[in-house]
């Protein structure tokens, strides 16, 4: 009997415990449950989601969707700025690279791009009358100034007498050398070859000068050759020369070369009547550039001209700045250098 009653207690005992141990667990999850802390956290959370959503919701909705064909590593990671910041104005720019120049105007031509931007307008018209097109310039984009640079010499005093120079052997190459050496009064070209001449076509020389050309993978060991090297921006970075600060001559802004040898948006002639269509009444994107270069928040004008002026907008500009350091500039950024 006492045995039972001892059991019975023990129980009773055991039971009481759990109760009161649960009822103070219960008081402890209580007193967590109101620390403001998690709710806190929580309710930050979801704000944040919602900016998130927010600023997605901020994006117009696609008006229209545009290609363009280009050439290269450099100009499609331009191109894919431009892309980001075309978007914001309510249009997606798909961006095809090529690894030859003439393949995305033989797409542009056939109707299966609506632009391409991978070369200059000499190209252009070499293009057109070889194939028959009707390809055209919609403006000027980007420039990349050739500059003059020396190894033995700290100015360009050397040049005057007896100087041996090294230029691009390249046709571009050597047209914008011979032209820039020609605008610094150093030599006369021959009038009949003025679009690409050659170094061969010094008509008369200024002063006592050599003029050879070298391939460009060899214009970095020129440097220790010649007394001046002529090289555009990637064959002096590949030279891991300064190549802003350290040249004794940068190509002039308002040179011939640069008008013939800038960069250029082209496009077919039935894109340019429907981008008039669509502008309906607007200014042409050749007027229009002059003025508004910037991009509305959200414009519901042409493709093509809110591409012109994305592409030289300041969010673009900036890109080119903080990746290419002046080598590369919009056309609207150039400025004028003199020889010193």
């Amino acid at each position: 009997m006492k045995e039972a009653a001892l059991k019975i207690i023990s129980g009773i005992s055991i039971l009481l415990f759990c109760f009161l141990t649960a009822c103070g667990n219960k008081d402890d999850l209580a007193e967590e449950t109101s620390s403001e802390e998690p709710v806190t956290v929580e309710i930050l959370t979801i704000e944040e989601d919602k900016e998130e959503e927010t600023e997605q919701e901020q994006l117009p909705d696609l008006i229209a969707s545009y290609s363009i064909g280009t050439v290269g590593d450099t100009y499609s990671g331009i191109l894919e700025a431009v892309a980001e910041e075309y978007r914001r104005q309510g249009y997606e720019l798909q961006v095809k690279k090529y690894d030859d120049y003439f393949a995305p105007y033989n797409d542009l031509a056939a109707g299966s791009l609506d632009a391409v931007l991978c070369s200059h307008g000499q190209f252009l018209k070499s293009y057109n009358k070889k194939n028959n097109s009707s390809l055209y310039i919609v403006d000027e984009i980007y420039y990349t100034p050739y500059r003059i640079y020396s190894d033995k010499q700290d100015n360009l005093d050397a040049m005057k007498s007896g100087a041996k120079i090294a230029i691009p052997d390249d046709v571009v190459g050597q047209a914008r050398s011979m032209m820039m050496l020609e605008e610094m009064g150093y030599v006369e070209l021959r009038t009949d070859v003025y679009d690409l001449p050659t170094y061969e076509d010094v008509a008369n020389y200024l002063c006592d000068m050599t003029i050879e050309a070298v391939a460009a993978e060899n214009l970095s060991d020129a440097l220790s050759k010649y007394d001046y090297v002529i090289m555009d921006s990637d064959s002096a970075m590949a030279a891991e020369l300064d190549v802003i600060d350290g040249a004794l001559y940068t190509e002039r802004a308002d040179s011939d070369a640069m008008k013939k040898y800038c960069m250029v948006l082209v496009a077919a002639e039935n894109s340019f009547k429907n981008n008039e269509e669509v502008s309906e009444g607007e200014e042409s994107s050749e007027d229009a550039s002059e003025e508004a270069e910037e991009p509305s928040e959200t414009s519901s004008g042409a493709p093509l001209d809110v591409l012109v002026k994305t592409m030289k907008s300041g969010p673009v500009r900036d890109y080119l700045y903080n990746n290419y350091h002046g080598t590369i500039v919009t056309c609207r950024d150039r400025v004028v250098t003199t020889e010193e």
